[in-house]
């Protein structure tokens, strides 16, 4: 056990899930201020084209994730870390192209600044990008689809107005609806 201050004990078995649970949260913090952008961002490309040729949610999300970002939703850790292993060729094979190109784009602007102020460490120059605006919205294009429909959905948002609940709730309701059909035509059946 280690003392902090005179009447707080942290036992250090417990400490990495307790910085691991701060992370989930933290990341969270960014995912839902990056829905929650996108979405505003999808409502206002509906509003431009209200009165025009109607569009369908595909297009409207396609706008969407075109149009440049508030910012790029992680944290300086994260993105320290990922910037180095980009530099060193090691991200990993699993990294998504959407994420992918959003590292290079963050690598090549801190590669920018470092040029214009080359005593401005990585540190400074990577701070300043990440307060700066992104390109686009990086997130895979079938994840922003359903993102948008099941926050859109009034059902949905009454249960959790969170993606991934109402992506599992829309899974489980279509299973649901599977399994009466089933019933209906054993019932006929009989």
């Amino acid at each position: 056990m280690i003392e902090f201050g005179t009447s707080s004990m942290v036992n250090l078995q417990q400490f990495p899930m307790v910085i691991y649970q701060f992370i989930l949260i933290y990341m969270m913090y960014f995912i839902t201020e990056r829905n929650r952008d996108f979405m505003a961002r999808c409502h206002e490309v509906a509003r431009q084209w209200r009165g025009k040729t109607p569009l369908t949610r595909v297009q409207i999300v396609e706008k969407a994730l075109s149009l440049p970002a508030p910012g790029y939703y992680v944290s300086f850790n994260h993105a320290c870390r990922c910037i180095g292993r980009l530099r060193n060729g090691k991200l990993p094979d699993k990294t998504s192209p959407v994420k992918r190109q959003m590292w290079n784009e963050i690598d090549a602007k801190v590669r920018k600044h470092q040029q214009r102020h080359p005593n401005d460490p990585l540190t400074i120059a990577l701070t300043f990008v990440l307060t700066t605006s992104a390109s686009r919205f990086f997130i895979d294009p079938v994840y922003a689809r359903r993102l948008f429909y099941h926050l859109n959905n009034p059902y949905a948002s009454k249960i959790k107005n969170t993606p991934r609940s109402n992506i599992l709730h829309a899974r489980d309701s279509v299973l649901h609806k599977a399994t009466i059909g089933q019933h209906r035509e054993h019932r006929n059946a009989c």
